[in-house]
């Protein structure tokens, strides 16, 4: 007869299901074999199945758990470089030019007149003006305009005719991380360490070169940029 409990409750469910309750055993018994046999075969299917479920979902959820440590690494690298950018500048603000000539209190620019334009790129016969000018009256007295150095001569004219040889002087200075020419003065001496506001020399007599011009000193700076942002 029947060995195990699922051939009983399988000749109940097919002796109900058939309506044959008179059916020989051994038919009986092979059905519930059969009906055994498949229910083992769907039983190891479903595990099989809920295992592999299982396994896809682990995956599913170490690539998520991957990919949130990646988002977060990359959001606090960017915090970091974002706080790295907004560090505030150590860089030196632009030295501004103190008063270079008595009488010019505020560093006027020169405007335009009969012989040109004053400000820095402004035209000339050969080219354009390589400095700015600052008004200056003759014989008036030229400061430091910032703690500076004095390193030598500086001439205005490579080859001077005869008039332009009464303005052909200047110096070279050095300060405030600035190198500089000043030109058409006379330094009281050509090399040295000033203060502020000391008298470095005298504006030569430009009229004298070049009628009705704007007396005015010319502000240079070594490399031929625009100086014009530091006054």
């Amino acid at each position: 007869m029947f060995t195990t409990n699922k051939e009983v409750t399988c000749f109940m469910f097919v002796s109900y299901f058939t309506s044959l309750p008179s059916v020989a055993p051994a038919v009986l018994h092979a059905l519930c074999t059969v009906c055994v046999c498949v229910c083992v075969c769907v039983c190891v299917c479903v595990r099989a199945c809920v295992r592999s479920l299982g396994t896809l979902q682990e995956e599913r959820r170490m690539k998520v758990t991957i990919l949130l440590a990646m988002l977060v690494s990359a959001v606090l690298s960017s915090d970091q470089f974002s706080g790295h950018q907004e560090e505030p500048s150590h860089e030196l603000s632009l030295v501004k030019f103190g008063a270079l000539c008595s009488g010019n209190p505020t560093n006027k620019k020169r405007g335009c007149d009969f012989t040109g334009c004053g400000g820095y790129g402004a035209k000339r016969t050969h080219g354009t003006h390589k400095g700015l000018d600052i008004v200056c009256n003759d014989g008036a007295t030229v400061y430091a305009p910032f703690d500076v150095k004095l390193n030598g001569k500086a001439f205005p004219y490579g080859r001077p005719a005869i008039p332009e040889k009464l303005i052909n002087d200047g110096v070279n200075l050095s300060g405030g991380g600035l190198c500089f020419k000043l030109f058409y003065m006379r330094p009281d001496r050509y090399r040295g360490s000033f203060k502020k506001g000391q008298r470095i020399g005298t504006l030569l007599p430009m009229q004298r070169v070049y009628r009705d011009i704007t007396l005015h000193i010319h502000v240079q700076m070594c490399d031929r940029s625009d100086p014009t942002k530091y006054f």
